[in-house]
């Protein structure tokens, strides 16, 4: 189904919620990112949707109303409960709010009777709040996710909520959470900042005779990369006119837990704003998946994980007595995901406190990722323009250190990989195979021991195309605490930088019709953060065509996630070669010098074909000033006027500091 018709129907069904209280003291905005407050008023909003009519079952009966339901955010209206309903806003089976408070829903539609081509503008309607309902399967992920299944949220530098909510919300993120409770696995006080970002409110409106689709199937069965569309109203207090009903697409990045059958949360590649948690979510059959929530966001950072919450974990929490059969199944039939054998080829590696990601290559226990996890003091600082920045969350420096010898490689600390094998996971110890010296930041692992049922990964040396779809498999953010597979995200190929060829001496000639020479470097849109470092960046048909290496980065030091490099298959060929012969004499080819890779992923212009002919500088001209002297020589070319000239500007000294 195209998006279009997936978003004409979820306007069908998606809504704006809007709740309207008396304030005195401006304090019912806290932990929102936005309101509007005037005279003692103050006036917050977010996203619904109806609930399916053919779901219902006996649902209406139980909250007493024969109207239409609509799901929302329980933050919406938790601030407006009367006091002694604050402390625990479930625990009544009816809400009440303070006086004066009024919950409005804004929906669009065209009524009954009329023609298509008659458009309906949207309208206001008054909804009464019917129930709070906590969703402890999803609050219990989160917790898992972050591994804080006792104590505060503050230890894991992870917020749950919006980030202009975080002048507002001061207070409230610097609470303690409450211990679980050991026997139930429950927290004991439901008024936690977890549990209150997972909580939906049910509201209730008269019938409204509005054409919609007669079903909404249900999507039971999310896999990692499946299409999704996000129906939601960001500022909507605000600017409701402009704003109502905003589409954003993306793709499931993460499941939790893993087993299909109980999914209780998703993680979502997608760009989401404040305003839109309750907002609808359905898959590219225009089923429905669940509800947005408020995202994960690392403190002070821009970073934010979006968070959805499954139908089955709303309807569990709604009636545990809900039976599947009481579903509309979806008709349409369940494919395996492509990206299913590339998660299972992505491991997480931990070498004394960092971690990152890699890529298992044979059915022999080798291990690809970047050299950077090993030996931070060599890549510390990729670019000497100072755009470039490593993904992993890096060690402490260990001063000066040279390279060690040529396979000599110990002194490493103890090396270990957790192997994701479909729904379980397995730790082996690993030993350093290869370091490269070279200007390409990888390095190989092997481990020690290991399942004998090891899934490698598939691989592409087709040069990809520019604006190809790609996605990225990888450990970014959130370390091996969690016990969370490797996340989905997904971009396009938005440049790709080549050479003249051969790359190597002894290269075989491969297709690159898509590339005007050699590939030795991807651009990607896909989102890559700390800890992706060594993971993959596969095609549409989960087939490797690069590894990732580094983000792009802001002057002030902060990642651009959404502009990253990574090396492209091409580029690697000794290293699949070794794979399959075990020869290390192949990986040498790695080591060699090579200026212009060496300009490549330093961010430098390439070297000059004159100044390529001449002997290493000599005098108080640094090695590291490589790129800056090259810089330098640009700068000038264009003033030279002879061959005599150039030699004058080689042999002139150059300043300390340019």
């Amino acid at each position: 189904m195209d998006q279009t018709d997936v978003a004409r129907i979820a306007r069908n069904f998606s809504v704006m919620t809007r709740i309207r209280g008396p304030d005195p003291k401006g304090l019912k905005m806290r932990c929102h990112a936005f309101h509007l407050y005037k005279d003692g008023v103050t006036t917050l909003s977010s996203s619904g949707f109806f609930y399916p009519r053919e779901l219902l079952g006996n649902m209406q009966s139980t909250w007493e109303h024969d109207g239409d339901i609509i799901i929302t955010s329980g933050s919406l209206v938790e601030s407006f409960l009367v006091a002694e309903q604050r402390k625990n806003p479930t625990q009544e089976s009816k809400p009440t709010l303070i006086r004066d408070t009024q919950i409005d829903v804004l929906v669009e539609g065209s009524r009954t009777g009329d023609s298509d081509k008659t458009k309906q503008a949207p309208r206001w309607v008054v909804a009464r709040l019917l129930s709070l309902v906590d969703v402890p399967a999803s609050s219990l992920a989160i917790l898992s996710l972050l591994g804080a299944r006792s104590g505060s949220i503050q230890n894991f530098s992870w917020d749950l909520g919006w980030g202009l909510a975080t002048s507002n919300n001061k207070q409230v993120a610097n609470e303690k959470m409450p211990s679980l409770n050991s026997d139930t696995g429950e927290s004991s006080d439901s008024s936690s900042p977890v549990k209150s970002g997972t909580r939906i409110a049910i509201l209730g409106i008269d019938t409204l005779e509005y054409k919609r689709p007669s079903a909404l199937n249900v999507s039971h069965h999310q896999q990692q990369g499946d299409s999704i569309l996000i129906m939601g109203s960001p500022f909507g207090a605000l600017a409701p006119q402009h704003f109502f009903n905003s589409v954003s697409t993306g793709a499931v990045a993460n499941c939790l837990p893993r087993s299909s059958s109980k999914i209780s949360l998703l993680l979502a590649d997608v760009r989401c704003f404040p305003g839109m948690e309750g907002g609808l979510v359905l898959d590219r059959h225009a089923s429905l998946v669940g509800m947005l929530i408020a995202p994960l966001r690392q403190k002070g950072t821009d970073t934010e994980i979006q968070l959805i919450i499954p139908w089955c974990a709303i309807a569990t929490a709604l009636d545990n007595r809900l039976k599947e059969s009481q579903f509309s199944q979806s008709k349409h039939n369940l494919t395996i995901s492509p990206f299913k054998k590339a998660i299972s080829s992505v491991a997480l590696i931990t070498v004394n406190g960092s971690w990152a990601s890699g890529i298992i290559l044979n059915n022999k226990g080798l291990i690809l990722t970047n050299a950077h996890l090993l030996e931070p003091w060599r890549f510390g600082s990729t670019s000497t323009l100072d755009l470039l920045n490593k993904t992993t969350p890096l060690r402490e420096e260990i001063g000066n250190r040279q390279s060690l010898p040529y396979l000599s490689y110990t002194g490493y600390g103890k090396i270990s990989v957790r192997l994701n094998q479909l729904d379980s996971q397995v730790w082996c110890d690993a030993s350093v195979v290869y370091v490269s010296k070279g200007p390409l930041d990888v390095a190989l692992l092997k481990l020690n021991s290991f399942p004998s049922d090891l899934c490698a990964i598939d691989l592409d040396f087709q040069c990809p195309s520019r604006g190809a779809t790609i996605h990225v498999v990888g450990h970014g953010l959130i370390g091996p605490r969690s016990g969370l597979f490797p996340s989905v995200t997904s971009g396009i190929i938005s440049n790709i930088f080549t050479i003249p060829g051969p790359l190597y001496a002894s290269e075989t000639s491969v297709e690159t019709q898509n590339c005007s020479g050699i590939p030795v470097m991807l651009q990607t849109t896909a989102a890559v953060h700390p800890g992706a470092s060594g993971g993959a960046v596969v095609n549409s048909d989960g087939r490797l065509v690069g590894l990732i290496t580094s983000n792009a980065k802001h002057g002030s030091g902060s990642n651009i996630p959404h502009m990253n490099f990574s090396i492209p298959c091409k580029s690697l060929e000794p290293v699949f070669k070794y794979s399959e012969q075990g020869k290390i004499s192949i990986l040498e080819q790695l080591d060699k010098p090579n200026e212009v890779l060496s300009a490549v992923w330093a961010l430098a212009p390439l070297p000059i074909e004159t100044a390529l002919q001449k002997p290493a500088l000599e005098g108080n001209v640094r090695q590291s000033k490589g790129s800056r002297f090259i810089d330098f020589l640009t700068e000038k070319q264009a003033e030279l006027t002879s061959s005599k000239d150039l030699e004058n500007l080689l042999n002139r000294k150059l300043p300390s500091k340019i």
